[in-house]
């Protein structure tokens, strides 16, 4: 279904002339009412004007005109166009009749285009009040956002930044990528990017590598892990497998060489670096951990269902230091390296499932049942069927709670120590935490991607000495629900991203956002979706899904997007 724009045309000038326009505009359509057609009229026919114009706005030209206003030299119409306003369509009226002034203040839907069109004497502009653009044929050739958000680099489609690159900047200021695959680029490696968004290799792999990155911390602040293996791993699998890493001098250097499946060794990729040189990471549920020498061809990986942190030693063994059970928390999430030492993490799920919701059904129930899904009595007999519904009927004659699968925890693990539940999410707090940084006052800071207030999550703190946790700010709606996590600026900010926002959120590509404690919570950019004045397509100038933003040595951060921008590949961005 389009979105509409709101159109409101003024027409002035000498009277004679706006009479010819006036005799010119109306045109007569039919529509159907019942099962009849009948006339109607519409105020504005563009087509009257300017041939083949409806076509170029689509959806039979504007709709719901009306001549709203009428006096002495001056009419104003309003109507409706699909997506955005036809400003191409405006400036050849306005070519009709020059001696007349037109001018027309639109907004689309939720505001996705906002702005005015002014043409007199001869010449006519366009502003436009979210994005003041250059179009080509293919949407936006340049796009300058009203905020602080400016894109350092254009990605070309296909390349994937987003997924496969992951940003450090050095303590010399130098912007850092390491990439799996560049789009045009034959293979990945590591990048410096220039200030004008020039990429200069500073670490190439041989083309039958297959590379994997993470953002990681160690005591000595940010760095980035990554993996090298074989590519074709399933033909190699005693191939050697790399584990490397680059500090905030820029500085390569290999930490780790084992065999182990490549793929596993992607989705399982380490993420912190412990004073003794120790490397822990994750795995999701349902992930296998395959340890050196054993490989899915012979049925020998270790199935962890709940997650697990794993660690790896300087002999290059993984083990498995904790397996999540889902009463101490399932699919973990985030791990970082806390200033006193110990790691400390969060959980999507587990711990506690959160308040009840009422029954769908009440107590002692008797009535009859609708189930959507036909297989639900497949192959069934009578006395088997009766017994399905009346255990359906039990079930849902109960409290059920309201997330199942859990809320969430945040725990701490000490090198060589067990594991401890810290908090346990319980939806007042949030749901199911996707983020953790520490501070540099050694306080924990994270974000929930739901539940709280108004059901889009939560930022916290907790002060690791008491174990204590604290929400410090309900996100809302038109902020989004935050992705992934928060970084600290060095003016002591707290900044972080958002996948969508608004209403409806489908039309919404994602915010960059900024906490201060006493401040609230600013939206500093809001990435949004736009609609080409030429082609009637849908754009996303500076990008879509921001993730992964990382600190500058000044106040600046940088971040990637998944998608959208000039070549639909992503952007690089840098924001103050």
């Amino acid at each position: 279904m389009a979105l509409w724009c709101s159109n409101v045309l003024t027409v002035s000038g000498p009277e004679d002339e706006l009479v010819r326009f006036l005799e010119q505009a109306p045109t007569v359509r039919q529509a159907i009412s019942g099962s009849d057609w009948v006339d109607y009229t519409e105020a504005l026919d563009f087509e009257n004007f300017v041939p083949g114009a409806n076509d170029q706005i689509g959806k039979s030209g504007a709709l719901n005109s009306r001549l709203s206003e009428r006096e002495p030299g001056r009419a104003v119409f309003t109507f409706e166009t699909p997506y955005s306003a036809p400003v191409e369509v405006y400036a050849r009226l306005a070519e009709c009749f020059p001696l007349l002034v037109f001018h027309c203040e639109f907004v689309g839907e939720e505001a996705d285009c906002r702005g005015r069109f002014h043409a007199a004497d001869g010449r006519h502009t366009v502003e436009y009040d979210d994005v003041r653009a250059e179009f080509s044929a293919f949407g936006a050739e340049s796009a300058a956002p009203q905020s602080s958000l400016r894109v350092v680099r254009q990605l070309a489609d296909g390349s994937s930044w987003a997924h496969r690159g992951r940003l450090l900047v050095t303590e010399d200021g130098r912007l850092i990528i390491g990439l799996s695959q560049v789009g045009s680029f034959e293979h990945g490696g590591v990048y410096q990017i220039t200030a004008d968004g020039e990429v200069q290799p500073l670490r190439t792999f041989a083309p039958e590598k297959e590379l994997h990155f993470g953002h990681g911390v160690s005591p000595g602040g940010s760095i980035l892990l990554g993996v090298a293996t074989e590519r074709g791993w399933h033909y190699h699998p005693e191939a050697p497998t790399t584990i490397f890493r680059i500090d905030r001098q820029g500085a390569y250097s290999e930490l780790f060489e084992l065999t182990a499946h490549s793929e596993v060794i992607g989705q399982t990729l380490p993420c912190v670096q412990t004073a003794d040189g120790a490397l822990y990471g994750l795995t999701a549920t349902g992930i296998d951990i395959v340890l050196p020498g054993q490989f899915y061809a012979n049925g020998a990986a270790v199935t962890v269902s709940g997650g697990s942190v794993f660690r790896i030693v300087r002999s290059g063994q993984p083990e498995i230091v904790h397996r999540f059970s889902g009463e101490d928390g399932q699919m973990p999430t985030a791990l970082t390296l806390g200033t006193d030492g110990s790691l400390y993490g969060v959980t999507s799920g587990g711990g506690d499932p959160g308040p009840s919701d009422a029954p769908q059904l009440p107590q002692g129930y008797s009535g009859s049942i609708a189930f959507v899904s036909p297989a639900f009595g497949m192959g069934l007999d009578a006395e088997q069927m009766h017994r399905r519904i009346q255990q359906h009927i039990e079930m849902m004659s109960q409290p059920r709670p309201r997330y199942p699968s859990g809320c969430g925890v945040l725990f701490r693990l000490i090198p060589n120590g067990p594991l401890e539940v810290l908090h346990h999410f319980s939806g007042d707090d949030g749901v199911s935490p996707n983020g953790l940084c520490c501070g540099r006052d050694g306080i924990l800071y994270g974000t929930t991607s739901r539940a709280g207030r108004h059901d889009r999550g939560t930022l916290f703190c907790c002060d690791v000495r008491s174990g204590q946790l604290e929400v410090l700010y309900h996100f809302t709606p038109d902020e989004g629900s935050p992705a992934g996590s928060l970084t600290q600026a060095t003016d002591g900010g707290l900044w972080g991203t958002s996948s969508s926002y608004g209403e409806p959120e489908m039309w919404r590509c994602g915010t960059v956002f900024r906490f201060r404690p006493g401040e609230g919570c600013l939206v500093v950019h809001h990435f949004e979706l736009i609609y080409s004045l030429e082609t009637r397509l849908s754009y996303k100038p500076n990008g879509s899904n921001p993730s992964g933003l990382v600190a500058g040595i000044q106040s600046e951060l940088f971040g990637l997007t998944g998608d959208g921008g000039a070549h639909e590949g992503g952007t690089l961005f840098r924001v103050y």
